[in-house]
């Protein structure tokens, strides 16, 4: 049976200024060896969702504070882009 890849370090941060016009979640290269849970600390001026995707589409949302997204769909955090409906928003992740 094969040993499962562990992380060989945390991944964690966070984005706030999360606005209407899309953007990536972080600039740096940040490889994710298992899994990244993404979850919502702030959603104000009127934002009901921060959309979570890849630069083709975001089908993902997360529509409340403290709502939380497993990322395991993509291969580095910095691919992953991020946009809200109205307003502005602040993800945090924490992962390996």
């Amino acid at each position: 049976m094969p040993e499962s890849i562990m992380p060989t370090k945390i991944i964690c941060g966070y984005k706030d200024d999360i606005s209407i016009a899309s953007g990536r979640l972080t600039d740096k290269q940040t490889p994710i060896v298992k899994i990244v849970r993404a979850r919502v600390r702030s959603l104000s001026g009127g934002a009901t969702y921060i959309a979570l995707g890849d630069e083709e589409e975001q089908p993902y949302r997360l529509t409340a504070v403290g709502s939380e997204r497993d990322i395991d769909w993509i291969d580095d955090l910095s691919k992953v882009i991020v946009s809200t409906d109205t307003g502005t928003g602040c993800l945090e992740w924490l992962g390996g």
